[in-house]
């Protein structure tokens, strides 16, 4: 067959198909061919390029860079979104996509853990209210109180997205970090706070920030449950960062000593829930994002461009 021909027929199935909203079985018909055959030459459609399909959403996405994530990490769901330049312009836009994500996924009856951070933050301030039934919210951690902010803290934003969906929360009714180990064993024998944990482990929907050990990128830092002197020694044992304030190394792997201060989901948890996602828009966070992908604790990112970019290099730099 000539390339005009076979060309010819690609663009009248694709007008069939698209334009005039014909099923492919219909297409076959008015071709007289199979519907196998009009697969194909939809197929081919797209791949040469005489098809092109735009989606129109409200946050713009980088579909190739995250399809090379999603297929890197062997992703649930991978979202990447253009870098805005601008710190705080970052931190909306990922935020924007994560309730993007979030509603997609949304439905009666769902449940959802959530950490804390600026991210999430943006996510929360991102989404419209819409009434579900039976949603509940809980918190994964404690909270960080001390010198956080606590518009940016876990019991507000959890309040705050239950709201959201119109469901109900779930409390940790104490901090994440707690210096003195039996105090920290006596409170995850109370009632109230070994409930909320044992409602997040079993959660269908986790998102969490990501944690850097880096002064001010940290949240634990900022809210002064570790200070620089800690910062050097955790990373002197191998923490890169962490997540649901549990430290974890390079591999993923999580710091045992650190663990028994904190008052968190465990990170096993993390691994059974069909929707674990990781929200960061500063590749300064990327080590740590590759650490939580590197021990199985997420299924689902979403960064800014930057950070995608460099979570492909840094593998790349490993696999060499």
């Amino acid at each position: 067959m000539s390339e005009r021909l076979r060309t010819a027929q690609i663009i009248r199935a694709a007008e069939l198909y698209y334009r005039q909203q014909l099923s492919q079985q219909q297409v076959a018909k008015t071709l007289g061919c199979s519907h196998s055959t009009v697969s194909r030459l939809l197929s081919e459609a797209r791949e040469t390029g005489l098809v092109e399909i735009k989606i129109h959403r409200a946050i713009e996405t980088v579909p190739d860079l995250a399809s090379r994530i999603r297929s890197a990490f062997k992703l649930r769901e991978a979202i990447v979104v253009p870098n805005a330049g601008v710190e705080e312009a970052n931190l909306k836009a990922v935020g924007a996509a994560a309730a993007d994500l979030l509603l997609s996924i949304m439905s009666d009856s769902r449940s959802i853990g959530v950490t804390w951070g600026k991210t999430l933050y943006h996510m929360v301030n991102a989404l419209e209210d819409l009434p579900l039934n039976d949603v509940e919210v809980v918190q994964m951690t404690g909270a960080l109180g001390g010198k956080g902010d606590p518009d940016v803290d876990g019991p507000k934003l959890a309040i705050r997205l239950a709201e959201r969906f119109s469901g109900t929360c779930c409390l940790v009714p104490a901090p994440a970090i707690v210096k003195d180990i039996t105090v920290r064993d006596t409170l995850m024998r109370e009632t109230a706070v070994e409930h909320a944990l044992n409602r997040a482990a079993n959660v269908d929907i986790m998102i969490q920030g990501i944690g850097a050990l880096s002064g001010e990128l940290s949240s634990l830092e900022r809210a002064g449950y570790i200070l620089q002197s800690d910062e050097k020694g955790l990373k002197a044992k191998g923490a890169v960062g962490h997540i649901a304030a549990r430290m974890i190394n390079a591999e993923g792997e999580e710091l045992e000593e650190f663990a028994q201060q904190v008052i968190s989901v465990p990170l096993a948890s993390m691994r059974k829930a069909k929707w674990s996602i990781g929200i960061s828009a500063d590749p300064a966070k990327v080590p740590t994002l590759l650490a939580a992908l590197r021990g199985e604790y997420l299924n689902t990112v979403v960064v800014d461009e930057e950070s995608a970019n460099k979570m492909l290099e840094l593998r790349e730099v490993v696999a060499a």
